[in-house]
């Protein structure tokens, strides 16, 4: 299990699961505790701008906005962003191929956080999303799991993973569970008093159904955890 670090820049999916759990107050608490959380134009665009015109996802959407207006979610940007976020893109989705096609496996909010991951002197990655999370940490896994579901043969383009990989070097990840239970430990489940453990399980099971990958024997684990 990850411990979050200083710096976390985020991806829009680990704030979307934070938001439909209503837990984006963790971050606040966090925050507290001289953790500082980043984004960049693209995430933001992503857990706002887009959801906000969307009926069904314009509450999540509101409520981030609102910790982007209290400097919760502090915006990065820099000069070389867009240059580095090409190179990124362009190395992950040519990197594995069904048949002749490649995959398209990362969009550009996930691949601004890694174009700025190093500049910002960021400590870990804020990502529920399986697919990005094996991709920095496992693509030769990532590749099976997409075998397995295709008929056609899947192949891995080892010079565009070298690629990548120099792109990405020193990022870890951190899933919105990971940074919950580490909340947890700190006291941020402590207003519930008698029912603080139960308000955790309970917040583990949430964001599971809300998008963050979690095995069985993960739940498992966050079960039996106790401080």
């Amino acid at each position: 299990m990850g411990v979050p670090q200083k710096n976390i820049i985020c991806d829009s999916s680990a704030l979307i699961s934070l938001a439909d759990t209503s837990n984006l107050a963790a971050l606040k608490f966090l925050s507290g505790q001289g953790i500082s959380f980043y984004i960049t134009p693209g995430v933001r665009s992503e857990i706002t701008s887009r959801p906000m015109t969307i009926k069904k996802y314009a509450l999540s959407a509101v409520r981030l906005q609102k910790c982007i207006d209290d400097g919760v979610l502090k915006l990065l940007a820099s000069v070389t962003l867009h240059e580095q976020t090409q190179r990124i893109l362009k190395a992950a989705n040519s990197m594995i191929y069904v048949g002749k096609k490649p995959l398209e496996l990362i969009q550009l909010g996930e691949a601004e956080c890694l174009a700025i991951f190093a500049s910002a002197s960021a400590h870990m990655l804020l990502v529920d999303e399986k697919t990005t999370r094996l991709l920095i940490e496992n693509p030769h896994k990532l590749r099976e799991t997409i075998q397995t579901r295709n008929s056609e043969g899947v192949r891995l383009d080892q010079g565009r993973r070298d690629e990548f990989a120099s792109l990405t070097r020193g990022v870890s990840c951190l899933r919105s569970s990971e940074l919950l239970a580490f909340a947890y430990s700190k006291g941020y489940f402590d207003d519930f008093r008698s029912l603080k453990d139960d308000a955790f399980k309970a917040s583990i099971y949430a964001l599971r159904d809300s998008g963050c990958g979690l095995a069985s024997s993960e739940i498992v684990e966050y079960e039996n955890m106790g401080f």
